[in-house]
């Protein structure tokens, strides 16, 4: 079948019953895989749901986190910037966006979207994670051993919330604490 879902895991029935001219069809085999890991077929559902329906905001972001994961940047950048135009309200492009900005140099505008995205959905632990990956990246350690904690407290075990959080401790010298993140 043409899913990119493998038979048998969670979402592959529902997966191959919806129609394919529904755009949210191609959303929903999209976040199945996205959980997944299989980036590149995102890229594929996402585009044909917006291909279908070019007001899918939702869509959208959800291409820009996959084009992100694929070192694609500049793709990634515009479809962040084309969701939160169609819907500022949307929490992931702005998460998304913020790390690549900070990828760019430009950490202070991706604090920015960080804290807007916690505005938004102020008990997303993805927001806390990414909050606390930025503000690493622009040397306030302690601020982002705050955000990383937090992320943790509201989804435990989340393996990137730890391996931040460990490197940070690292730089920090608190080797044990690392150790306990990073082994986790």
């Amino acid at each position: 079948d043409d899913t990119g879902i493998e038979p048998g895991t969670v979402g592959y029935a529902e997966a191959v019953a919806r129609d394919p001219r529904d755009w949210k069809s191609h959303v929903d085999r999209a976040a199945i895989l996205s959980g997944q890991k299989n980036h590149g077929q995102v890229v594929v559902e996402t585009t044909r749901a917006i291909q279908i329906n070019p007001q899918a905001a939702h869509a959208y972001a959800l291409r820009a986190y996959s084009l992100y994961n694929l070192d694609r940047l500049q793709e990634a950048l515009a479809d962040c910037e084309k969701a939160l135009e169609i819907d500022g309200r949307q929490v992931m492009p702005l998460l998304v966006r913020a790390r690549i900005l900070v990828r760019q140099g430009k950490g202070a505008d991706a604090v920015a979207d960080c804290q807007a995205a916690l505005k938004l959905s102020p008990q997303s632990f993805w927001a806390y994670s990414t909050t606390g990956i930025v503000l690493a990246a622009t040397g306030d350690n302690d601020g982002a051993l705050k955000a990383l904690t937090r992320a943790i407290q509201l989804a435990p075990g989340d393996a990137d919330s730890l391996a931040a959080r460990g490197k940070v401790y690292l730089s920090l010298r608190r080797y044990r604490s690392a150790g306990d993140d990073l082994n986790a």
